[in-house]
């Protein structure tokens, strides 16, 4: 009874925020629950992707339920325990999610939809309300509220182009929710929105207990280049202020926290990094985002944020400094959000290396938000109570309506998803029937992307080419994909020149030349030669013995197979046919 109690007076409290942490979660989840209510009866379990990125996570997380928990080579059977480059520990929270509730991994995923959004909005309530001067008040709960808001649903509108494509009332393609996209960057922004409650607590209520646990989850995000990198350029920024303000004790305690985080990563990295040190190794690493540059990286939201942030801190500084008395620590904690922004993309200048700093986006955008919102209500509320609460207004309405209106055009992509539920046969064959860790040739792009997520089997010729897989492997998983989608001899050079995105796909040495499309490049006419040439070799030899040289098990084929493949695969057996779909036993 008194536990009642205590939870009813502490829903009271904070109704509010429950009530707009289901929101998020209901207008997250609901372009995937209506999107299987749309389909009805012909929803087979195939889940709903509108980029794919589903599929690949699905994928590294049905790895770790196979039993490779480090997820080496989630898509080939003969590179289970090379290095990994992504550490599986944001999977491993869907896996735990899946065992909690007793759900599939694929209804997990759905869960996760809505729980992990609200949960983020919950966090970011939570720290808004931690650095707001007025904790109790209602303003500073709305003012929270507003930035949960803007953070979870409309993340979107701060690209002004965006923006004004809407109000210009050209509608682009509808855009699911970042937080609803699987793994990353939603599992990271979770982490590092936990690290920065324990710092601030750390710091203004001295909780020595929490370092630990700072470290362990900054260490941990490494997982995830981005989330980690914000967590250290964050807390370089805080060492660094709170050393100037000769606050040593808060000093050795941030400290602390980089000693621990520093140990996670070696703990679990330490392979990885000298393999890096290797020529092989750096070129992988070329091959997964990473640059090798000393070029600064200027993003307009957090150098509007320092600009706009740092003239008040500024002033409220030498106002306190007249008085003799000490400036607030919200004002240096938010200004190392801004600052570790701009920390975060320019770190190269020194180190030379960056990874695709793009996305660093993801972490700038809500702590810059978050940043100016604490401002507003701490410092320009009372200069203008008007500004602060039209400003509120507005935050609130426009991401409420424009992730409303994005969630009433869920159905672009359901006529395409209603056509995947038919793979639904092949693959339920494939989990009864096939042994653990089969590997199917699966000539298509959407067989390719929904075998290793949908069954415990593996593939022979995968779409994702950025892992540790050597590279004679790569290119002679691509003849065999010519070879199967039936490319003749004398068409090789016009397919080539028709699909040269393929050759760029296989073939670039860095993310520039991957996302460069400008078709004319001479390396790239170069290496479509190249493949013609090795495609007119390959084409000649026994194409069974060649697809002998690893394993196969199964191979998935939309309609039969030709009659020229069949004559070649000598032996093939099939075992299962529906909706033009053709598994055949090797």
């Amino acid at each position: 009874m008194i536990m009642f109690k205590r939870f009813f007076y502490f829903f009271k409290r904070h109704w509010l925020v429950f009530c707009c942490t289901l929101i998020v979660g209901v207008i997250s989840v609901a372009p995937w629950a209506l999107a299987i209510h749309s389909v009805a009866n012909d929803y087979q379990g195939i889940f709903f992707s509108s980029s794919g990125d589903d599929y690949t996570y699905l994928a590294r997380m049905q790895e770790v339920l196979d039993g490779h928990p480090m997820v080496g080579s989630p898509f080939y059977y003969e590179y289970k325990n090379i290095p990994s480059l992504m550490l599986p520990f944001g999977e491993y929270i869907y896996v735990a999610l899946s065992f909690i509730f007793h759900l599939s991994i694929v209804n997990a995923l759905f869960l996760s939809k809505f729980i992990f959004p609200a949960t983020l909005f919950l966090l970011i309530y939570c720290l808004a309300i931690f650095l707001a001067e007025e904790k109790d008040s209602l303003r500073a709960k709305i003012n929270a509220i507003a930035g949960g808001f803007f953070v979870t649903l409309g993340y979107d509108l701060i690209d002004y182009k965006f923006v004004w494509h809407y109000l210009s009332a050209y509608f682009p393609d509808p855009k699911l929710m970042l937080w609803t996209r699987p793994v990353n960057p939603v599992t990271g922004a979770l982490c590092l929105f936990v690290y920065l409650l324990f710092l601030w607590l750390i710091i203004s209520k001295r909780r020595r207990f929490l370092i630990a646990p700072a470290g362990i989850i900054s260490g941990l995000m490494i997982y995830y280049f981005f989330s980690w990198g914000m967590a250290l350029s964050i807390i370089a920024i805080l060492i660094l202020i709170f050393l100037l303000r000769k606050r040593y004790k808060i000093l050795k305690d941030l400290l602390l926290v980089v000693l621990v985080n520093i140990s996670i990563v070696l703990i679990f990295l330490y392979k990885v990094i000298f393999s890096l040190i290797s020529q092989d190794g750096q070129g992988l690493a070329l091959r997964n985002g990473m640059f090798l540059t000393h070029a600064p990286v200027f993003n307009k939201v957090v150098l509007a944020g320092v600009l706009f942030f740092t003239p008040f801190l500024i002033y409220e500084y030498y106002q306190k400094r007249k008085k003799g008395e000490e400036i607030a620590d919200w004002w240096w904690f938010c200004w190392a959000l801004l600052l570790g922004g701009l920390v975060a993309f320019n770190q190269q200048i020194i180190t030379g290396r960056t990874i695709w700093p793009h996305h660093f986006v993801q972490y700038t955008i809500p702590l810059t938000i978050i940043a100016i919102l604490i401002l507003f209500f701490n410092k320009i509320r009372f200069l203008s109570r008007f500004i602060w609460a039209a400003a509120i207004g507005i935050i609130i309405t426009a991401s409420l309506f424009f992730s409303l209106f994005e969630v009433s055009r869920h159905n672009n992509d359901l006529p395409v998803w209603k056509e995947t539920q038919d793979y639904a046969g092949p693959l339920a064959w494939l989990n009864n029937s096939a042994p653990k860790d089969c590997v199917v040739l699966a000539a298509d792009f959407r067989s390719q992307s929904l075998v290793p997520a949908f069954t415990h089997c593996n593939l022979f010729v995968a779409y994702w080419n950025y892992a540790g897989v050597p590279f004679d492997r790569t290119v002679f998983n691509y003849l065999v994909y010519l070879k199967m989608k039936g490319i003749a001899l004398e068409d090789i050079d016009l397919y080539l020149q028709e699909n040269i995105m393929e050759v760029r796909m296989l073939y670039f040495s860095d993310w520039g030349q991957l996302y460069n499309r400008n078709n004319n490049e001479k390396w790239l006419q170069e290496k479509a030669n190249l493949v013609a040439g090795k495609y007119r070799e390959f084409y000649t030899k026994d194409f069974r013995k060649e697809l002998s040289r690893y394993r196969l098990d199964y191979i998935l084929s939309v309609g039969p197979l030709t009659q020229e493949i069949a004559t070649q695969l000598t032996g093939i057996k099939p075992v299962f046919e529906k909706n033009n779909l053709f598994l055949y036993s090797f």
